[in-house]
């Protein structure tokens, strides 16, 4: 790891309100730890779900030292996915931290991943957080 990317990372833990600086560095400087031994896959836990990584990936990382991949916009989603209809379309879901987040609420998550090393990540923390009002697709889609 460089010193500009330590400086960067500690810099987002001090600013993340819901985290603790000497908590979230000693969870930072873990996970280093865990990198450089290949100790995966580790299953972490954020909001109401599990997330599995399966590699040393900037979404694990993050949801391992601040709690959630993008505190401010996966509380919006959780704030207004709360009605019974409502559908969340996640396009590119990588390994699923926002359909998690969102299909933790009432309504429906559709999500694409073309990836198909990242679709099997996703599908396999949909099965692990057993959400069943979750729609994953293997394909990219555009405008």
């Amino acid at each position: 790891m460089r010193l500009s990317q330590l400086i960067n990372t500690i810099g987002q833990i001090y600013r993340a309100e819901h985290v603790g600086l000497m908590r979230g560095v000693a969870r930072h400087f873990a996970w280093q730890i865990r990198r450089c031994t290949g100790a995966f896959p580790v299953d972490l836990t954020f909001s109401q779900s599990r997330l599995r990584a399966e590699r040393a990936c900037a979404v694990g990382a993050l949801v391992n030292c601040l709690g959630m991949y993008d505190y401010n916009n996966m509380n919006l989603i959780k704030l207004l996915l709360t009605f019974e209809n409502s559908v969340f379309f996640d396009v590119g879901a990588n390994i699923g931290s926002y359909a998690l987040i969102a299909s933790e609420q009432a309504g429906r998550v559709v999500c694409f991943e073309p990836n198909p090393t990242a679709f099997r990540c996703l599908c396999e923390n949909l099965s692990l957080n057993g959400r069943d009002n979750v729609n994953a697709i293997n394909c990219a889609i555009s405008d």
